[in-house]
């Protein structure tokens, strides 16, 4: 992976913290301790890294990388100070800056786990208090329910029955039932960029269902959820259609692929749903912000069920003090949710059926 030009990778740190480094992301024998950093997902590992080599890169960039000196030890008010100004003459959001210096702290921490980091702490904890912000989300939400209608019927649109769809139809076709199936199953962006044809995704006569292993999950749970009937014809569609020509021949157990007929990377889902909502919609919504939908419509329309919404968006805990009000289980919070979405496309219809007739 590649790092941009304000930041050092690990290969470029100090020989001492390549070393520190290497300990903190060893997993230990029985007899030996894990490193702090040995739990981590991939992707956190990366960040962290990515944001200890920033604070690097300026130290070296002034002349005050000592290579010998401890991590925390390079810490001082007045570097973090300047750190802090350098990041905000850039332009950066306050919540921007926040993640940065959590994930400074965090490095620290993996690095020496007896280093003192009240002075970083005590910078995380003002730069939150007063984080604001940029996008006002509540903003941008849309209800699921239209946002299926739309995709769906931009997969009609692009699909005549009897024809067979240009290419650049097919790669529009794909996002449309990216974003139907998102908004009624609403992944986290690297589990739904990942879904795998028998191993995530299973269709049966009768069903489909998405498995997604404790390794594949965030929260590092086992998830199985089942697909609502009136998208089974869609992805059958996309899957006896539509993805054998953006495959091209080759062969793959993708199941969301491009027109050149590799895997779609999580950049390019988040990409793709953007540029589809911003074309239906008027805006963009992104993978992330389809979730917030979700949980607005549970609280609009079911509130009995809203708690339900942790289990549907994947999450391990409910919020802090709310563990008792809900003994729902996957399935059913699906169910409650499919019900809302279905209640909301039947209104939906009607009413324009209504309108079509007056």
């Amino acid at each position: 992976m590649g790092y941009p030009s304000v930041t050092l990778p690990v290969e470029r740190w100090p020989a001492a913290d390549q070393a520190l480094w290497g300990r903190a992301n060893r997993a230990g024998d029985p007899f030996e301790e894990d490193g702090r950093a040995a739990h981590w997902t991939e992707k956190t590992r990366r960040q962290v890294a990515k944001d200890y080599g920033r604070f690097l890169f300026w130290l070296a960039g002034n002349g005050l990388l000592d290579a010998h000196a401890a991590p925390a030890a390079r810490l001082t008010p007045a570097r973090l100070q300047a750190y802090l100004a350098h990041l905000q003459a850039t332009g950066m959001a306050s919540t921007s800056l926040l993640s940065r210096f959590l994930a400074l702290r965090q490095a620290l921490g993996a690095l020496d786990p007896e280093a003192d980091l009240a002075l970083p702490a005590r910078l995380c904890a003002r730069l939150k208090a007063r984080a604001v912000p940029r996008r006002q989300k509540h903003l941008k939400l849309a209800d699921p329910a239209a946002l299926i209608d739309a995709a769906l019927a931009e997969y009609d649109a692009l699909t005549p029955t009897g024809q067979t769809p240009a290419m650049r139809a097919c790669n529009h076709a794909r996002d449309a039932l990216m974003l139907a199936l998102l908004a009624h199953r609403p992944l986290r962006l690297a589990s739904f960029a990942g879904l795998r044809l028998g191993r995530n995704l299973v269709r049966t006569q009768s069903q489909a269902r998405l498995l997604l292993s404790a390794a594949e999950t965030k929260e590092k749970r086992p998830y199985e959820c089942m697909l609502p009937d009136d998208l089974l014809p869609y992805l059958d569609h996309y899957l006896a259609e539509i993805r054998p020509r953006l495959l091209r021949g080759q062969s793959d157990d993708h199941l969301w692929v491009s027109m050149r007929g590799t895997p779609l990377s999580e950049s390019a889902v988040y990409y793709q749903i953007v540029k589809i909502t911003r074309r239906l919609l008027g805006y963009p919504i992104n993978p992330h912000l389809i979730r917030d939908c979700v949980l607005t419509a549970l609280a609009a329309d079911a509130p009995e069920s809203v708690r339900a919404g942790a289990r549907i968006l994947g999450h391990r805990d409910l919020a802090t003090g709310e563990e008792h009000y809900n003994h729902a289980t996957t399935a059913s919070a699906q169910h409650a949710y499919f019900k809302v979405i279905a209640a909301h496309r039947r209104n939906a219809s009607a009413t324009t059926k209504n309108a079509d007739e007056t």
